[in-house]
């Protein structure tokens, strides 16, 4: 079972999780542009305990109270089998009760040790765990004893590479189905280069599912990945956020994807803005092209999905 629980990881190119951009369009559109599977975004154990999942649709999480109430994590059966849910854990007691909640709809459990940034890191969350492997291993024992599903473990390089081989080695020890590693240290967050070498040698540490991520742009640098480091998979995130079309062989222009996300939004339903405003901002805000445009400014503070269908309906919306 171990190893069809690692198999589920294997040979594939994910849609990273990432803080509000892997909104339930984002992981759609990158699966239309040819993701083979997705992670939702980071979300914490207490905000997944403070929330409820909709009473008559088992795919949709509301945060708050059932009287007042706003959609925290959505997800589609298009999405079955595809799926991971990244949770921030480093209690193994509130991992298992947040897991119970997130377990009908998720495919697949990822504990995040690897984000750098102080909203996870204060709170012994992310990148903090990779100097904790035991309660990480807690973590991951208690989640394989209570629940039939892949449990994968993020992380990041360490400044000292015995440090990163260590920890892969107790993650897998704890019973992790797959190992992601960002060939970044924490320092680093998500800029400069990548150490590739650092990354074969956890790898050639592990036998469970291996997982590349750090600077992959295309299917064309996943491949390289692939063969300068040994993993199985490839995690692209950054590039996503810019273009989800990096998943495909032949990349579209940033318009036709936006409106891609925008009818991905309106078919399932996703009519709060927090659902999908975001992603579609940033992405087009990645693009000179078009932020140089009296245009962007207008768009920017758009706030319903009439409005954004009204503007991107246009042949040419930034003039």
């Amino acid at each position: 079972m171990t190893s069809d629980y690692s198999n589920f990881y294997k040979g594939k190119i994910f849609a990273g999780p990432m803080v509000r951009a892997s909104c339930l369009p984002f992981r759609l559109t990158c699966l239309d542009y040819g993701a083979d599977g997705v992670y939702g975004p980071a979300t914490s154990c207490d905000s997944i305990l403070s929330s409820h999942i909709e009473e008559n649709n088992p795919r949709r999480l509301l945060f708050g109270t059932p009287s007042s109430s706003y959609v925290h994590f959505h997800s589609v059966e298009r999405e079955s089998g595809k799926l991971v849910f990244q949770i921030l854990a480093h209690d193994s007691n509130k991992a298992i009760q947040a897991v119970n909640v997130v377990s009908s709809f998720a495919d697949a459990i990822d504990l995040n040790c690897g984000c750098p940034e102080s909203f996870a890191t204060s709170k012994g969350d992310g990148s903090a765990l990779m100097n904790d492997p035991q309660t990480v291993s807690e973590i991951i024992s208690s989640l394989k004893r209570n629940f039939s599903i892949p449990i994968s473990v993020k992380h990041r390089i360490h400044s000292k590479i015995e440090h990163s081989i260590q920890f892969a080695v107790a993650c897998q020890n704890a019973g992790a189905s797959a190992i992601a590693v960002h060939g970044r240290l924490k320092e680093q967050k998500h800029k400069g280069s990548v150490a590739y070498d650092d990354m074969k040698l956890v790898f050639e540490h592990i036998n469970v599912a291996k997982i590349g991520n750090g600077g992959v742009k295309n299917r064309k640098m996943a491949n390289e990945m692939i063969e300068k480091t040994g993993c199985d998979s490839i995690i692209i995130s950054g590039a996503a956020i810019k273009n989800p079309s990096c998943f495909s062989n032949e990349m579209q222009d940033p318009i036709t994807v936006a409106r891609k996300i925008l009818i991905n939004a309106r078919e399932n339903g996703c009519y709060d803005r927090r659902e999908w405003r975001w992603i579609v901002n940033a992405m087009i805000g990645k693009h000179r092209l078009y932020t140089k445009s009296p245009e962007y400014e207008r768009m920017s503070k758009m706030e319903t999905l009439d409005e954004f269908d009204e503007f991107f309906a246009q042949e040419n919306p930034f003039k």
